[in-house]
């Protein structure tokens, strides 16, 4: 099966992934993939995201395989692809011809009882920490939150959650490895009960942030209005203007302090 390599990303079963495509070896993968009868390719991260022609030390064994829903070559020769994840596999062997191929078994999962109390729990929570985050963030789509809320298999709404959670790429590939169902749920509602207190957090700090510019901006307006009055009454009073500035040549003469009360 034809391999393209993921730089600093990791891809899910039922994810939908666009992919931007420039490395010779990957274009060659795409297109022998988008000629087959099943437009099957896997995909899988690369090790170190730096590495430019990674080889078969420099994938992970453990990957998605994708089907190429569309794609297109761009005016600069890159490919522009949208990939849908099928299922976790393995690479039982690569082979690095033309473009990298790979020998993929399917993965596998421990069964869970979905009627367990854990199961059910823990596919609750899920969802209910989903929505709070989802109520939280400006980067989650609202329609996702009805897709999630839909699913009813816990590995399906963990994968799926987890594509909205902020994490390192380290921490989506050991859950893309994770072949116990509840043991993933668990990682995945860890993530995301740490990204939703960094979402209380931020709001926090945004509305400190606000009400110290709504004080600052109440303070100028105060001024500027104060210096208004002055400017009128001076304008009226003849005798204003006169005492204005006798106050601050009485400021500027560094008099005894019992001579400045008095002469104030």
């Amino acid at each position: 099966m034809p391999v393209v390599p993921l730089r600093g990303m990791v891809a899910f079963p039922a994810m939908v992934l666009p992919l931007f495509i420039g490395r010779e070896k990957s274009v060659q993968a795409v297109q022998k993939s988008a000629e087959s009868e099943n437009k099957l390719i896997f995909l899988v991260t690369q090790r170190d995201e730096d590495t430019e022609e990674p080889g078969a030390a420099d994938l992970f064994q453990i990957g998605v395989v994708a089907e190429i829903m569309q794609w297109m070559r761009l005016p600069d020769g890159n490919l522009r692809v949208i990939a849908e994840g099928r299922a976790r596999a393995v690479a039982v062997q690569y082979r690095d011809d033309e473009f990298l191929q790979a020998l993929v078994a399917p993965f596998e999962e421990s069964e869970a009882d979905a009627q367990s109390p854990e199961y059910q729990a823990l596919l609750r929570r899920l969802k209910t920490d989903f929505e709070s985050a989802t109520n939280l963030s400006k980067k989650i789509p609202p329609e996702s939150l009805e897709t999630i809320n839909e699913i009813q298999s816990l590995g399906e709404a963990a994968d799926s959650v987890v594509s909205y959670v902020e994490a390192s790429t380290g921490e989506r590939q050991q859950i893309l490895e994770e072949s116990d169902v509840l043991a993933r749920a668990h990682r995945v509602v860890k993530l995301l009960t740490n990204e939703i207190q960094v979402l209380e957090i931020d709001r926090e700090i945004e509305s400190q942030v606000k009400e110290g510019i709504n004080d600052n901006q109440r303070e100028y307006f105060l001024r500027e209005r104060l210096k208004s009055i002055q400017e009128k009454l001076g304008e009226r009073d003849p005798n204003f203007g006169d005492a204005a500035n006798l106050r601050t040549r009485i400021e500027a003469a560094n008099m005894p302090a019992e001579a400045k009360e008095k002469a104030l």
